[in-house]
């Protein structure tokens, strides 16, 4: 059995939220090791080449990079802000509905403008929506700088000093959103961001939907140079300047206690590193898993299983002989959505009902110069999609697999080739990311890139957060209510310094 020895902090999972903490904790002066069941770093967050092109395999928009968006202050802090080069999206993307187009611009006031214009009568609504979705960041971000500088109000204060979030916390997002907007397709055109979540507006917490639309408006959609798996890069080049370490292909199977502590990681590779603090990304309902019998109490194994999965999603990557975006004036996200209803469109997508579900299409062409040849294309399209369609998507049959990728994938391209016209033409390579492609490369449960399905009752202060019964093992990542590129990061920060308090207190 190969040994390395002792660290002070072991990190499960090289994705954003696992190389964030490790950086903040190597910040800290302490001994890191990350170790990665994968190939390389990223987690979600990574770009594969298919020679002559290159795919982006999650990334649509980092969220809030602008100055006081809150990205960007993380980035700044973890000591990458000038390793990656960020383009804003401008427009953050149009949605194509049979009511028309509509393009939302990086002008979060031309944005407002442009649907009071579209829904006059609907002005007020739609002006208080957006000063909705703006106080759920400002109040998110006090939140947490009194948190920081240990001034958490009492329970009588907290409503004054947080007012919007104590309102809309128990809401779900459609809930939010019909009490200001009556009419149902603004109301679709305010809410089109769920698609980011795997979680219909019916079930989306408020607070999560008004804080992805807020941060998106106002503080813009922004992609790096080179893909999203320049962030990660960026983050493994600064922790191992600060002396931290990265290994991968190596999967973690248990987690050795003693005392309620835990001592030792160990993984399939036959790799041992003592430790004294772990910080887990894994996938929380697999927590118990990794630790002895008995280590986790029953009632917080309970919470672990007990939330609903969040739908995964089916991924068509398309490499174009012919820009067709650019020939027809697109931007890099074109929303196309069948009826403005996302319910519907969330179960059709659900059910298998490809031509009746909402598809992002999503081009990468001039956002990331290089991922095609001079005059090529890149283009994903996305839908929600079941872990178990069709058989859990051909299961471990090969012909049964590709002949089920093959069908979806070509009726989604029908879909984008009907509002986009020419682009299945164009065509020249086409491969297809389904639930369980998510599974085996990240190991989330059910393929699942959110995490939990966020709903009002486990986001925010329901949601799983970094503690665990074990004082030193903490969580970050999707699994507690942190999915998405900035949130992610965020969630390792937080992991990290929590850490920090505990081996302080370990002195």
């Amino acid at each position: 059995m190969a040994t390395s020895g002792h660290v002070d902090v072991v990190v499960v999972g090289a994705g954003l939220a696992g190389l964030a903490a490790a950086v903040t904790a190597s910040q800290a002066g302490r001994r890191v090791l990350v170790l990665e069941q994968g190939w390389g770093p990223g987690g979600y967050a990574v770009t594969f080449q298919r020679p002559p092109f290159r795919f982006d395999a999650s990334l649509h928009a980092l969220d809030g990079a602008a100055p006081g968006g809150g990205a960007d202050t993380l980035l700044r802090r973890l000591g990458v802000l000038d390793r990656v080069r960020l383009t804003r999206l401008d427009p953050l993307y149009l949605v194509r509905s049979p009511r028309g187009d509509l393009s939302v611009p990086a002008d979060p006031m031309e944005h407002e403008a442009r649907l009071v214009a579209a829904f006059p009568a609907e002005r007020d609504g739609i002006r208080a929506w957006f000063d909705d979705a703006y106080a759920v960041l400002v109040e998110g971000r006090r939140m947490r700088a009194d948190a920081r500088a240990s001034d958490p109000p009492d329970r009588a204060a907290f409503a004054q000093r947080y007012p919007t979030t104590v309102r809309l916390s128990p809401q779900t997002w459609q809930e939010a959103t019909a009490a200001r907007v009556a009419d149902p397709d603004a109301r679709a055109l305010l809410m089109t961001l769920w698609a980011y979540t795997s979680t219909p507006p019916s079930r989306l917490s408020a607070l999560l939907g008004m804080r992805l639309a807020g941060s998106y408006t106002y503080f813009g959609g922004w992609y790096p140079h080179g893909g999203s798996s320049a962030i990660p890069a960026a983050l493994v080049d600064v922790l191992t300047e600060q002396g931290g370490s990265l290994k991968c292909q190596q999967t973690v199977t248990t987690l050795e206690t003693r005392d309620d502590r835990v001592v030792a990681v160990h993984t399939a590779a036959g790799v041992t590193v003592t430790c004294d603090a772990v910080v887990s990304t894994a996938a929380a309902p697999t927590l118990a898993s990794l630790l002895p019998q008995g280590a986790l109490p029953e009632q917080y194994q309970q919470r672990l299983q007990g939330p609903s999965v969040a739908a995964s999603n089916v991924t068509v990557f398309l490499g174009l002989e012919r820009d067709v975006f650019a020939e027809h004036g697109l931007p890099h996200e074109v929303v196309l959505s069948p009826g403005l209803d996302h319910d519907a469109e969330f179960a059709a997508g659900m059910a298998g009902r490809w031509e009746q579900t909402g598809v992002l299409a999503t081009d990468y062409t001039r956002v990331d110069p290089g991922c095609a040849p001079e005059g090529g294309g890149v283009v994903a399209l996305t839908a929600v999609a079941a872990y178990d369609h069709a058989d859990t998507w051909g299961q471990d049959d090969a012909d049964a697999a590709a002949s089920v990728k093959h069908e979806v994938g070509a009726r989604l391209l029908a879909v984008a080739d009907s509002a986009i016209p020419g682009l299945a033409a164009a065509v020249a390579y086409q491969e297809v990311a389904t639930p369980r492609t998510n599974a085996r490369y990240t190991l989330n449960t059910g393929g699942s890139w959110a995490g939990y399905e966020s709903r009002p009752e486990v986001t925010g202060p329901g949601a799983l957060g970094a503690a665990t019964p074990l004082p030193n093992l903490v969580l970050a990542g999707a699994w507690t209510g942190s999915f998405g590129e900035s949130p992610a990061l965020a969630s390792g920060v937080r992991a990290a310094r929590l850490v920090e308090r505990v081996l302080t207190e370990q002195r």
